[in-house]
């Protein structure tokens, strides 16, 4: 058996989810944590922390998915192929500072524009459309 069912995964994924207790019940006892106590209850910083494997592993799974997808469906050379992928790492890095700056100047209460989440599905639909 292979993928995520794979008996070798689910060990793996049962360890990381073990050690990540044992880290967390350690942290609790201890009387000087790795950790500060404020900053682990802290909504925000838990919710950034939560967020973002959740974000990275979309954003290197659809990077990931589409150099394959590309030339196995739509079969453009390599450097087509990188072209189009290219608008996924290009708006995410351009789009960082002013997250960054926007986030300190408004918070993170909600969102104050759907210009964010476009410059996410915008060039993944692009992607997935072009002949």
């Amino acid at each position: 058996m292979r993928g995520w069912g794979a008996p070798a995964g689910l060990r793996e994924l049962a360890s990381a989810v073990g050690l990540a207790a044992v880290f967390v019940v350690s942290e609790r006892r201890s009387v000087h944590p790795f950790v500060p106590t404020a900053l682990a209850r802290s909504v925000p910083v838990t919710a950034a922390t939560v967020l973002l494997p959740v974000v990275m592993v979309g954003l290197f799974g659809s990077l990931f998915t589409a150099t394959f997808h590309l030339p196995d469906t739509l079969r453009p050379d390599p450097l087509t192929t990188g072209l189009r992928v290219l608008p996924l790492t290009v708006l995410r890095v351009i789009g960082s500072p002013p997250a960054g700056a926007a986030l300190g100047r408004w918070g993170s209460a909600r969102p104050r524009s759907p210009a964010p989440c476009s410059s996410s599905w915008a060039p993944s639909a692009w992607l997935g459309s072009r002949p």
